[in-house]
């Protein structure tokens, strides 16, 4: 009798010691928001998309923008990106000046937050931003 209490209460020990089967939600990635020194002066033509995140990455389609730091900010826990003083979070159109650049271009041009490998967020090109 004394062998069987034994084995019931290593079985109870056993099933009380088993792994939590409910997990936390992962928290989503961080995202990059690459920026560049500003100095007053953008190009003027018309950049039209929509704010999507792909893993930590800020993309407007399939473009890489690059912002000017002195009127760019992020949010990183309200997962928002403030831009020449107005609020943008996913899904927002955006409409912005500024001018194309190849990937090439945007390493050496953005400052040192830009993202160690900016193509693995599937960017096909970059924009240098600007109001």
């Amino acid at each position: 009798m004394r062998f069987v209490c034994v084995v019931v209460l290593l079985g109870l020990v056993a099933v009380g010691c088993g792994s939590d089967s409910v997990s936390k939600p992962a928290s989503p990635p961080e995202i990059f928001v690459p920026i560049y020194p500003w100095e007053g002066v953008s190009d003027g033509a018309d950049f039209k998309g929509t704010i999507s995140f792909d893993g930590e990455c800020l993309l407007i389609g399939l473009t890489l923008p690059i912002f000017p730091d002195e009127l760019t900010s992020w949010d990183g826990s309200a997962r928002e990106l403030t831009f020449d003083g107005e609020v943008y979070r996913e899904g927002d159109s955006v409409n912005w000046g500024g001018g194309e650049l190849t990937l090439e271009q945007a390493g050496r041009f953005a400052t040192d937050n830009l993202l160690p490998n900016h193509r693995a967020c599937g960017a096909e090109g970059a924009w240098l931003v600007g109001p």
